[in-house]
């Protein structure tokens, strides 16, 4: 099965939603920013480089759909952990983001796609011994814990992103009536429900 078919129908399984006024502000903010020109509020420059590649391969684009880095996901993750995380929880992603930039083992401008891609694979791919494994040591835990943080929060940012609710995934403006036995296939073409 292909990463997008299985991100297309990921639904509501995250827990996430999107509800209060300020992270719907916060994706109305992303939507209107130049990335040419755009400076992180939260992180440093070279854990911005680090982020968007690594949200880049977890979502990266194909011919039929957009990536991350085309609906400003990595924007959103900046704006929100600056805006919306308590203090503590900022603390522990900046911490994260240099767990893994220690653990590239290389400056950040010198870093390739292959070593990202690695250390996705390597963090990503593990086996339930190998995260138990990652969890009892203080690199590896950040490291562990951050990707998949960031994971989340990159397919999450995506699928409330306005085109990809709109386009992508199945949507209606103004609900109609209730139809509980109809199937996803017959209702929607298979696609689950932008919120």
């Amino acid at each position: 099965m292909k990463r997008r078919d299985v991100l297309k129908g990921i639904g509501l399984s995250l827990g996430y939603v999107v509800a209060t006024p300020s992270i719907l502000s916060l994706i109305q903010s992303c939507k209107n920013v130049d990335v040419a020109t755009w400076t992180p509020a939260f992180f440093s420059k070279n854990q911005m480089t680090v982020v968007n590649n690594l949200v880049d391969l977890i979502l990266p684009k194909t011919a039929d759909l957009p990536g991350a880095l085309d609906v400003k996901v990595p924007q959103f993750i900046d704006a929100y952990v600056n805006e919306v995380s308590k203090p503590e929880d900022q603390e522990e992603f900046k911490q994260g983001i240099d767990a893994i930039i220690k653990k590239l083992n290389k400056p950040v401008e010198k870093l390739t796609a292959k070593d990202y891609d690695a250390l996705l694979a390597l963090y990503l791919k593990a086996t339930k011994e190998q995260q138990e494994a990652f969890m009892k040591d203080k690199i590896d835990g950040a490291v562990y814990s951050t990707l998949t943080s960031l994971r989340s929060f990159s397919i999450w940012a995506y699928k409330t992103s306005e085109f990809v609710g709109e386009k992508v995934l199945a949507y209606d403006p103004i609900p109609g009536e209730l139809i509980g036995c109809m199937p996803l296939q017959e209702a929607t073409g298979g696609r689950a429900w932008s919120l």
